[in-house]
């Protein structure tokens, strides 16, 4: 038993991606991986300016890819693109955010109230070894690792509850906040406060309690909504990217 977990360990020291390679993975999935991943982790920073030829050869990608992918990006609302200047990355809203975290109250307590009464066995598993492996990954400070581990997290969750229509919004709440996600994880507190909440949240589903998962699901996120918000009024990074695009 402890020569495994030495392994698990082992392999998660790794970065994560943001979604995982396979063997017959297109050059423009690489690239949309590897964009959106440098704008998640703040290496392409809001409101800052990037051109096709910048991004090929920050990733060493021919320029179709890469054009494809910044397509899909601006789809996906993480860039606007600006006609003869490229592209610039899309600033982040405070009202977006509380918006996204609003919705994220109305939604994530029902579905860890279902997952509380539904989780497999196998499923519950998975929330250990998650959880597991997010305490070695806070010792190692690998911000990047503990915000896919907290997103897995959440997503297994949203499994265990066995509703694919309420799973497909949550995935949809996570996907515009990363950014905010990763952020709330670069500080050591923030990372040991994340830990407590989740094994809180897990030890409600282990004793198939719905009532305290819903509680203790809400002080979860309502936590990170704490933490956000302070951020934005002690840093000017997010709000100078605001303004950056809004004079772009």
């Amino acid at each position: 038993m402890v020569q495994t977990k030495k392994r698990v360990t082992k392999l998660r020291k790794k970065p994560l991606r943001v979604v995982q390679s396979g063997p017959h993975i297109s050059l423009r999935d690489i690239a949309y991986t590897e964009i959106l991943r440098r704008i998640i982790t703040l290496r392409y920073k809001p409101g800052a300016y990037i051109n096709e030829a910048q991004v090929c050869a920050d990733l060493n990608i021919g320029r179709t890819p890469v054009h494809m992918a910044l397509e899909r990006l601006s789809r996906d609302g993480m860039i606007e693109v600006m006609p003869r200047k490229g592209a610039i990355i899309r600033a982040i809203s405070l009202d977006d955010v509380m918006a996204v975290i609003e919705a994220r109250l109305l939604t994530e307590p029902g579905i860890v109230r279902l997952a509380a009464q539904r989780a497999s066995k196998e499923q519950i598993a998975r929330l250990q070894q998650i959880v597991a492996d997010a305490d070695v990954q806070t010792t190692h400070r690998d911000t990047e690792a503990l915000m896919h581990l907290d997103r897995d997290f959440h997503a297994t969750i949203a499994d265990a509850a066995r509703n694919t229509i309420l799973g497909q919004q949550l995935k949809s709440l996570h996907e515009r906040i990363l950014r905010l996600w990763y952020m709330s994880l670069s500080e050591p507190a923030q990372q040991e406060d994340v830990a407590k909440e989740h094994r809180e949240i897990l030890q409600a589903i282990e004793s198939r309690d719905p009532d305290r998962a819903d509680l203790v699901m809400r002080e979860h996120i309502e936590s990170f909504s704490r933490k956000i918000v302070r951020s934005f009024s002690d840093s000017q990074t997010l709000d100078l990217g605001s303004r950056r695009a809004s004079s772009g």
